[in-house]
């Protein structure tokens, strides 16, 4: 029995996204150029996620997050153009995004545009970033501008908001990314000149097109039809409900009456639709009769699903979620098949026993009373990454709860190298470690790991109490110096 080629695909999309930390703002930032009756200038546009900032409580159990941001665009080094400002969440339960835009008209060049961000609660937590642009003075020559992919359109006449474009309100898609509940791929872009080379109307062909086999596959295909002109605006874009999740590309063409394209551009996004994959899963003809999978009991198929989170990113984990909340058997094996036979199609079903006695013993190493011990930050870690080359254990030192520290020389899934982990047990109960601190750029990251764990000597900080990262050296106290060591 094979999995389908579409299947691997589906169970093995690694979703690239951004992973924001405890250590730094996470943040889109991205640039595009435009041109109005000639005069170009640039739109920086801002997606801050508001989790990654520190929050301050309100009153009724909102919270409310604040950011500067300082915008610098610079020719050499010569500063052209900035601005200076702060952006406020709206109150809510949870820390809200922020999206910010701001234009900078500018003479034809090459620039770099740096942007910074401080979080105004958290001085430490910061974001930087430089990009370089290179705007053009307009031709005579057809031209059309970035694709803009955007999470929605809304018709408006508010011509103050900075996301108002020709009486639409048109909010981005962060980080390239849409989620199970963004129905509609949208995109944005001017075309000008036309007229330098259709003499007859001509057509925007919008192309939708699946990247994960190896080779792009077309899925969707619409056309809007245009006549010759300076400038035209283009707002259009597809349904994507049933698009399952992967990774695609969206191609735009200027084609002629004879289907020629005489420009072309292509933008990348990823796409993660859960409900989609569960119902892919559940169409597939792999015949499980007779396979290892299917004597498993449904106990133990929730069990060797759990065990596998680690190893998924969350889009599969949310798959997975539905799977067991629908108590869906028969989605579950077909899962948990082509998962394994996908990773080892040779020894499928000895590769999975061995994965399943790893999980079991992990289980037992690190269970406590709040649950498997594969789901416990220390079990989540050995499972991800494997078995550290070294761990530091440390029960009585004073004014901290026992803690362990992780020492890996490589991280095979990510390339990381010289990477550490800091769990600690601040309740003293029985095997309740907690991840800490890392040093790994896609776990947990928070430069306050020093002042948390001895917190029991409050007044043996440096420095004031909110920004403080470390604590007054002492013979004692030696996580530092086994954190960054490791002799």
């Amino acid at each position: 029995m094979q999995i389908t080629k579409r299947l691997f695909i589906l169970l093995f999309f690694i979703f690239s996204l951004s992973i924001s930390s405890q250590a730094a703002i996470d943040a889109d930032v991205d640039i595009a150029t435009y041109y109005q009756e000639g005069t170009p200038f640039i739109d920086v546009r801002l997606h801050i996620v508001g989790s990654t900032l520190k929050e301050k409580e309100i009153g009724d159990n909102l919270v409310e997050t604040r950011v500067k941001v300082l915008m610098t665009v610079l020719q050499g080094d010569n500063i052209i153009d900035f601005r200076k400002y702060g952006l406020v969440s709206p109150s809510a339960e949870l820390p809200s995004d922020f999206i910010d835009l701001r234009r900078f008209v500018l003479a034809p060049g090459t620039y770099t545009v740096k942007v910074e961000l401080v979080d105004q609660l958290n001085a430490k937590n910061m974001y930087q970033q430089e990009l370089a642009v290179q705007i053009k003075e307009q031709s005579e020559e057809l031209s059309v501008s970035k694709i803009l992919l955007l999470a929605s359109v809304k018709p408006s006449q508010d011509t103050e908001n900075p996301f108002y474009k020709y009486g639409n309100v048109v909010e981005p898609a962060a980080f390239g990314f849409f989620h199970e509940s963004m129905d509609k791929l949208l995109v944005f872009s001017e075309i000008y000149k036309s007229n330098a080379v259709f003499d007859q109307d001509y057509a925007v062909k919008l192309t939708l097109l699946n990247n994960d086999e190896g080779e792009s596959k077309e899925v969707l295909t619409k056309y809007k039809r245009f006549k010759p002109s300076e400038k035209e605006v283009l707002i259009d874009g597809f349904l994507i409900a049933d698009v399952p999740s992967g990774n695609y590309s969206l191609k735009l063409d200027l084609v002629n009456a004879q289907q020629e394209s005489k420009y072309s551009q292509i933008v990348s996004f990823q796409r993660s639709n859960p409900s989609k994959d569960r119902d892919i899963l559940l169409s597939s003809n792999v015949d499980l009769e007779g396979s290892f999978i299917n004597k498993l009991t449904p106990e133990e198929l929730e069990y060797n699903l759990k065990a596998l989170a680690p190893r998924l990113n969350q889009m599969e984990i949310t798959t997975i979620n539905i799977l067991l909340e629908e108590e869906n058997v028969k989605g579950q094996r077909f899962y948990l098949y082509n998962y394994w036979s996908a990773f080892d199609p040779i020894t499928t079903e000895e590769t999975f026993n061995t994965y399943n006695k790893i999980a079991k013993a992990v289980d037992r190493m690190f269970y406590n009373t709040v649950g498997r011990g594969f789901e416990t930050d220390r079990g989540y870690i050995f499972l991800k990454y494997g078995k550290p080359q070294n761990v530091i254990s440390v029960e009585n030192e004073p004014s901290a709860p026992p803690y362990e520290i992780w020492f890996y020389d490589q991280l095979d899934l990510t390339g990381e190298v010289n990477v550490r982990f800091l769990f600690y047990n601040p309740s003293l109960g029985g095997n309740d470690f907690s991840l800490l601190h890392s040093t790994s750029r896609y776990e947990k990251r928070n430069p306050r790991w020093e002042v948390e764990l001895y917190s029991d000597a409050p007044n043996e900080i440096e420095g004031n109490r909110v920004d403080a990262t470390t604590v007054v050296d002492n013979f004692n106290r030696r996580a530092r110096e086994y954190f960054e060591d490791n002799n």
